[in-house]
């Protein structure tokens, strides 16, 4: 293939990628201009093309001195009509891109944040020496520039360099902010969420709602971040995803696309197999490939393989999955088996709410490109919230491969600790016990919800994939009060459980370095106590295990002892 064009593997530069092997997605403009809305935001799978095609709408819209025409004068957009032609080089562009922002601090974080923010400011060198700009203008600039802008300037820096553009080119900016919410998705999984979230809050809130200079905001992501009102007041704010008509043809390749591709390449006879592998996802009313899979798939001449792989560039996935419950991992495992998932679809919920109900991380999957609706099955839900409710399957091979390479090897990491902590547990190995269960939660990502019950949940995702062997209940009467959790051997061979967890706060741990070991005692004396053993004792179960837990964060303080 070396007398052919050069594939744009990995390239974000619509310049360069241009004059490449460039599947024309020029017409997003045509649809763009035509609707317009304030401010758009576009949701898709991460590596389908959302940079590189935001990329090209900066330098159709840009003014800029080059004459950047010369980029589009052979693609469709130019053969649109004197109406798009003339938008090209009419306005002052603001590009960021946060798909680099994913750190393990916030201070981190924010660091790159203004990184990107001064290289912005940077790019427009033409303000150095415009006249529209007076003293105090200038120095606000070179304060950005030189990045010693502090937070709260950083907060207001898109509203401070669009009244700039604004004054200079006197005509509004338009605002790119491309993987807006990559920031988002790390702070959750890393555990500064929060701090993200109000810093986040008040950015876009500045750029995008109380930005007089503002001209329009697009926006791109893997997920929308609506109810934690990051965009609310904003006027005609449009959210397009993966389920959206609009702008379904411009993210990804159709089958139409593929194909010529593959002719070009002399790969025709590998259309079924680029099919089986690359296929199966549907944006809107159109089918599509996964873009970065079939270029990889034409630069290895037809070799099919996991190009699309690594759950762990996507944070939350990886994290969720890491930590998920038994019962979800046995649904994960019938999807290989060819059996789809029916879930709930929510475009809007918040990152804490993911964790609220166990099959949100088939919402999470859909949306992120690791599962596909079944063809012609979905139907609306009844109840307080109803929903439209999508038959789930797995898209493609090159998917398949993914889930038995990564997302099971995932399961079988966090299977073979828990079955460690509950061979620790018959075996009344209290310090074993202990420091497995600190060390499988600080290898299972950030737990955001705090207090008795999130503790109450891990314990119970612990002893779920002993439900075979188990009955299992929660919070139910037994003696003079109610227990955390309960478990009743099926076989009055195997001992008998009660749990009984609590919790410490950050400032009783300050205040008492002993208080996890004192609160594990004392969860034991109130089994104890309030006789929680007398329903396993009344169902014949001959040893009985009381067990004290005491968390807080990710440490752990266990007592095991045997009911007597």
């Amino acid at each position: 293939m070396s007398d052919k064009k050069k594939l744009p593997i990995g390239e974000i530069s619509y310049a360069l990628a241009s004059s490449m092997y460039y599947v024309d997605k020029t017409l997003f403009i045509r649809d763009y201009i035509d609707k317009r809305d304030k401010v758009t935001l576009i949701t898709r799978p991460r590596r389908f093309g959302k940079t590189l095609t935001m990329n090209m709408v900066r330098t159709f819209f840009e003014k800029t001195e080059e004459d950047t025409s010369v980029y589009f004068k052979d693609k469709k957009i130019w053969s649109c009509g004197e109406k798009y032609i003339k938008e090209q080089g009419s306005c002052p562009v603001i590009w960021l891109t946060f798909k680099d922002v994913k750190y393990s601090t916030w201070d981190k974080s924010l660091t790159e944040i203004g990184y990107q923010i001064a290289k912005e400011f940077k790019r427009h060198k033409e303000l150095e020496t415009s006249t529209a700009l007076n003293s105090q203008d200038k120095q606000t600039y070179s304060m950005f520039v030189n990045e010693e802008a502090p937070e709260n300037k950083i907060i207001h820096s898109v509203e401070i360099l669009s009244k700039m553009l604004h004054d200079h080119w006197k005509k509004a900016p338009l605002v790119i902010i491309d993987e807006y919410d990559t920031p988002i998705s790390f702070a959750y999984s890393k555990g500064f969420y929060d701090e993200a979230i109000e810093f986040m809050r008040n950015f876009f809130s500045s750029a995008l709602k109380d930005n007089e200079d503002l001209g329009y905001g697009l926006l791109t992501g893997i997920l929308r971040v609506s109810k934690e009102s990051l965009f609310s007041g904003l006027n005609n704010f449009i959210p397009n995803s993966i389920l959206s008509t609009d702008y379904d043809l411009y993210f990804g390749f159709t089958p139409d696309e593929v194909k010529e591709m593959l002719s070009y390449y002399g790969l025709e006879s590998k259309l079924t197999e680029a099919c089986e592998w690359y296929d199966g996802y549907k944006f809107g009313d159109t089918k599509i490939f996964n873009p970065w899979s079939v270029l990889n798939y034409v630069k290895y001449e037809g070799k099919p393989g996991i190009y699309w792989g690594n759950t762990s560039d996507n944070a939350v996935v990886g994290e969720m999955l890491k930590t998920s419950d038994y019962q979800t991992r046995e649904k994960i495992r019938g999807l290989l088996e060819g059996r789809p998932v029916a879930a709930r679809i929510n475009e809007n919920l918040t990152y804490p709410e993911l964790r609220s109900k166990r099959d949100n991380i088939f919402n999470l999957l859909f949306l992120s490109g690791y599962l596909k609706a079944a063809d012609g099955i979905a139907y609306m839900s009844t109840g307080t919230d109803p929903a439209t409710v999508y038959e789930l399957e797995i898209p493609n091979k090159e998917v398949r491969c993914i889930y038995e390479d990564e997302i099971i090897g995932l399961f079988e990491d966090a299977d073979a600790s828990l079955h460690d902590i509950w061979g620790a547990i018959v075996a009344e190995d209290e310090k074993t016990v202990q420091d497995k269960t600190s060390s499988f939660l600080s290898n299972s990502g950030s737990y955001q919800n705090s207090g008795e019950l999130l503790f109450q949940g891990f314990v119970l995702g612990l002893i779920a994939f002993k439900n075979r062997e188990y009955f299992i209940s929660r919070e139910r009467e037994s003696g003079l009060g109610r227990y955390d959790l309960e478990m009743e051997p099926r076989d009055m061979s195997k001992p008998g459980i009660v749990f009984e967890v609590e919790y410490a706060s950050p400032d009783q741990m300050s205040k008492d370095a002993g208080i996890l070991s004192k609160l594990a005692v004392s969860a034991v004396k109130q089994i104890d106590d309030r006789h929680y053993c007398s329903n396993l004792k009344l169902h014949g179960v001959k040893k009985i295990l009381k067990i004290g837990m005491a968390f807080s964060d990710k440490q752990a303080s266990v007592r095991i002892m045997p009911e007597v």
